[in-house]
């Protein structure tokens, strides 16, 4: 027998999980964005379309390339990161979408944006007359309501109509049109027409309303001391937030007979007169309601004497 050594060779395999490192030379991710100014105009205009493009850490450099409409433009090399083309004319009326190809460059990536631009219709040879838009039903005064429905009209047919609520952005709307999720306080609505050949109403339709969801506030003034008078008043202080109170915002009971009179100063202090009432105690309840229907009741007891 022969001597020797028995040879084992062993096989690892080393498996490396994670990530993969991050190439330093990668192009760092752009940022594109194309605006319209105007972007409202009437066919047969032209506008600009300024497309600006950023990227973190550097200033982008390459070209840009803008399509919408059916038309082409560029390529444009960026300035200072920014590239502006004049678009149009428009030959017809709607939207037209424009978007903005960046082709990138060896430190900055590819990227997109989008502008869009309104064309309205051109006014037909002796339209010069805009309409006249009127808001014919809407909620009046105040309400408790978060949602209201509004119905409008144009003295010419076939016209369109833009909203605008609470100062925002004018958005096309149809009626009957329906706002929803309202807060709390005092709203406006204003609607304007634009007619088939392009006049808009220049005084827009307005209508205001309150929305109140808050109960009005009731202070009891009479005391609790008994009185000999057998038509006794009492009296409390009522406020609003929203709303002037009046007596016939207001119903007082004592026991089972209505108030004989009901007055409401300047101040909100009212003041109940009670018909004859017979010696004991007695329960007053006195309610106030305010215009949007919101409603507070209090209850106290007045004690007559013998």
């Amino acid at each position: 027998m022969q001597g020797g050594t028995d040879e084992v060779t062993d096989t690892v395999e080393v498996v490396v999980t994670g990530d993969d490192p991050v190439d330093p030379t990668d192009p760092v991710a752009s940022t594109v964005t194309a605006t319209a100014t105007p972007s409202e105009v009437t066919v047969g205009d032209t506008t600009k379309v300024s497309v600006d493009v950023k990227a973190e850490g550097t200033t982008p450099t390459g070209e840009v390339t803008l399509t919408g409409g059916g038309k082409s433009y560029g390529p444009t090399s960026l300035e200072g990161g920014t590239a502006t083309f004049t678009v149009g004319p428009f030959t017809e009326p709607g939207t037209v979408t424009f978007t903005a190809a960046y082709a990138g460059s060896d430190e900055v990536a590819a990227g997109e944006g989008k502008a869009t631009v309104t064309v309205k219709a051109k006014p037909a040879p002796g339209d010069t007359s805009a309409p006249e838009t009127t808001i014919t039903d809407g909620p009046k005064g105040q309400g408790r309501g978060p949602a209201a429905t509004f119905t409008f009209t144009s003295s010419e047919p076939g016209s369109t109509f833009e909203c605008s609520l609470d100062g925002g952005a004018w958005a096309a709307c149809s009626s009957p049109a329906t706002f929803t999720k309202l807060g709390q306080g005092e709203h406006e609505l204003r609607v304007r027409a634009t007619d088939k050949a392009g006049n808009t109403d220049a005084s827009p339709a307005a209508l205001t309303w309150t929305v109140d969801r808050g109960k009005p506030t009731v202070k009891v003034l009479t005391g609790p001391q008994a009185t000999k008078d057998r038509t006794p008043t009492v009296r409390a202080r009522l406020s609003d937030r929203y709303d002037d109170l009046r007596a016939r915002d207001v119903k007082v009971r004592f026991g089972d007979r209505a108030a004989a009179k009901v007055r409401v100063n300047r101040k909100g202090v009212m003041v109940a007169t009670a018909k004859p009432l017979a010696p004991g105690r007695h329960r007053v309840v006195l309610t106030v309601r305010d215009e949007a229907g919101n409603k507070s009741t209090v209850r106290f007891w007045i004690t007559v004497s013998r």
